[in-house]
């Protein structure tokens, strides 16, 4: 009598076990409030936005210097193309290739990577078109309920 059946020695009192696993109950009830409150801190977003107000600064500000490092290159480009010098180039280039291949005036060939990213963009634009269409289709219709005024 007394003995557990694994033959590790006596069992504790009932009562003991009952307080033992209230008290572990009690660490797991406080366990899961922690994690509760730790999702709720996680998803809210004003929260994290609060936390991580200077990393999210310092990448806006860097954001910032990107978008008017872009503007400075395109005015700058444009400003260059916009010369007399530059232009001539262009119009010089422009005669260079009509005297060389006058066939290819009116419109380029596309190359063969221009022709393969289109037809996979073809492709792709058939499928989810298709897919969409199946979705459709496989929607259930529901009447439409009118507005009680």
């Amino acid at each position: 009598m007394g003995q557990g059946k694994n033959g590790l020695g006596p069992l504790p009192p009932p009562d003991e076990l009952e307080v033992e696993v209230e008290r572990r109950l009690s660490d797991l009830a406080t366990i899961v409030d922690e994690l509760d409150h730790r999702r709720h801190e996680l998803l809210d977003w004003r929260v994290q936005l609060q936390a991580h107000a200077r990393t999210l600064r310092k990448a806006a500000a860097v954001a910032a210097v990107l978008g008017v490092v872009a503007m400075a290159v395109t005015i700058r480009r444009n400003r260059q193309r916009r010369r007399l010098v530059a232009r001539a180039e262009r119009l010089t280039e422009a005669l260079s290739r009509i005297l060389e291949h006058p066939d290819r005036v009116a419109r380029p060939e596309p190359s063969a990577t221009q022709r393969a990213l289109s037809g996979l963009l073809a492709g792709v634009a058939g499928l989810i078109v298709r897919k969409l269409a199946e979705r459709a289709a496989a929607r259930p219709q529901y009447p439409r309920l009118r507005r009680v005024q």
